[in-house]
């Protein structure tokens, strides 16, 4: 990550020249431009951080979604009368279509 590279390059010449910083007082603009880094690199992670929830959520209510929308779809637009069989029928082919698309957006062969 770009900016966690930037954050740790001015902390570390910080960290290298601090007898010279001190010695001109230049401890103010150093701390300032170590904050700086260390802001965009928070703004990014945290970004990175709603993403990953937002997919992560997504990704867990998908398979409770799905079946219902079927449902509704079945009962509401085409007018037909759900019976147990074909929930039944359904919730098992979405059971393995969700076994399917989890196993196949796993990598493999890196063990």
């Amino acid at each position: 990550m770009a900016a966690e590279d930037v954050r740790i390059k001015v902390l570390s010449d910080l960290v290298t020249s601090i007898r010279l910083l001190k010695s001109f007082g230049w401890e103010g603009p150093w701390l300032a431009r170590a904050t700086a880094a260390r802001e965009r690199e928070l703004k990014i992670r945290w970004r990175q951080s709603l993403l990953e929830g937002a997919t992560s959520l997504v990704w867990t209510v998908t398979p409770a979604i799905v079946p219902l929308i079927s449902f509704a779809c079945f009962t509401l637009l085409q007018g037909q009368q759900l019976t147990v069989p074909v929930a039944f029928a359904v919730v098992s082919i979405y059971g393995m279509l969700q076994d399917w698309i989890t196993s196949a957006s796993q990598p493999h062969g890196l063990d």
